[in-house]
């Protein structure tokens, strides 16, 4: 096996389990929190799945820029800036979940999530995982678009990518008091037991 054989598996392998995790994180948080409670257990699948996340682009950033020192000219095509620029973004935003969002629901665990402190950092929590999910697609989506390679300059990925997430952001955010809503009523213990 050629070593670009070995660093194309693994840095497949990494966008798999990081493109994956998120897309699991994403699922089991909107699972979980449909009776407006996070349990320690759901918690600690939570956790797991983000330190998956990380496992993932621990690969992706080294195999990607092996790829690049073995192939030179890739510092001049625009769609390699981009993914670096997205994968970057997704870092920082992995930093910003794990030291800000994660502690919050630690602060509510089995406790009702919606109350004035969860009502504040909803943006964003909600901001988070927006920039988690259209991130994550973005990057495997600039990652397998091979006819892309040399064609467009760097401002042209990266303004269709700014629009996207800003569109997701602004629907998160339209949607935040309606989330905020449900969660509040799931939460209230049925009318007998009150």
């Amino acid at each position: 096996m050629k070593i670009h054989e070995v660093i194309t598996f693994f840095h497949v392998a990494g966008v798999a389990i990081g493109l994956g995790s998120a897309v699991v994180s994403d699922y089991l948080f909107t699972r979980f929190i449909k009776d407006g409670v996070l349990d320690h257990g759901e918690l600690r699948a939570l956790r797991f799945v983000s330190l998956l996340v990380v496992a993932g682009l621990a690969l992706i950033v080294p195999t990607g820029l092996l790829f690049a020192v073995a192939s030179p000219e890739q510092w001049h095509d625009g769609k390699f800036w981009a993914i670096l620029t997205v994968t970057s973004l997704i870092g920082i935003n992995g930093a910003v979940i794990h030291h800000k969002v994660i502690p919050i629901f630690e602060a509510h665990v089995d406790r009702p999530l919606v109350d004035e402190h969860l009502e504040k950092t909803a943006k964003l929590i909600l901001t988070t995982g927006v920039v988690s999910t259209v991130s994550w697609w973005t990057a495997a989506l600039l990652g397998v678009w091979v006819s892309a390679d040399f064609r467009y300059p760097y401002l042209y990925f990266i303004s269709a990518y700014t629009v996207l997430l800003l569109g997701g952001v602004i629907a998160a955010q339209l949607m935040r008091q309606r989330i905020l809503r449900m969660l509040l009523r799931a939460a209230m213990p049925p009318p007998e037991t009150r």
